[in-house]
């Protein structure tokens, strides 16, 4: 009969915590070229676009059941994760950084800047592969005149049922706030 250990599992636990805070850190400390994701070719695919002169975001809620397929439960019950689109109408280089977004709760005054999760320890996967994936498809810094896309991840301490999130972007001179919505029917396109 095998007997719990509580102790030997807690050890195992901290082991593997700390294996995937290591990657991370090896990850963004290595400067890995992050490519995000691919953007969509157009940016009213997304369930929310704003643009002004130069440029246009896009963002969609990535639906609960896709971010525990992609990246497992602990992420999805810790963080709301946003697909962002940015796209430059303009030909110079646009700076894009994932601190330029934050997560308001509508009609509160609470706001959530973006972090990569830690401590991500669903061990019916490979560490490696989970914590390349966080890293590898979220939102790249970047100076770019193309289309680029990714992921924000959002720690959420109260899940209700019933939130409505807002997107902030604030870079420059510019701010835009996009209502969330989950990628599924019509798209909100908002001008500036």
């Amino acid at each position: 009969m095998l007997e719990s250990n509580p102790p030997a599992q807690s050890t195992l636990f901290m082991k593997y915590t700390a294996v995937v805070i290591y990657l991370l850190t090896a990850v963004l400390g290595c400067g890995a070229d992050l490519k995000g994701l691919r953007p969509r070719p157009d940016r009213t695919e997304y369930a929310v676009t704003m643009f002004n002169d130069l440029l246009g975001v896009a963002a969609e809620l990535v639906p609960a059941e896709k971010v525990r397929k992609l990246f497992g439960s602990e992420v999805d019950s810790r963080y709301l994760v946003v697909e962002v689109g940015v796209y430059p109408r303009v030909k110079n280089p646009i700076e894009v950084r994932p601190g330029d977004f934050a997560i308001r709760v509508n009609r509160t005054r609470d706001m959530f800047s973006p972090q990569v999760p830690k401590g991500v320890t669903d061990l019916t996967h490979s560490l490696r592969s989970i914590a390349w994936e966080l890293f590898a498809k979220c939102l790249p810094e970047t100076s770019t005149y193309k289309p680029v896309a990714g992921y924000l991840y959002f720690p959420i301490l109260d899940r209700k049922a019933n939130r409505e999130y807002e997107l902030e972007y604030k870079a420059r001179e510019t701010l835009m706030i996009l209502p969330l919505h989950a990628g599924s029917g019509g798209n909100l396109v908002f001008a500036k």
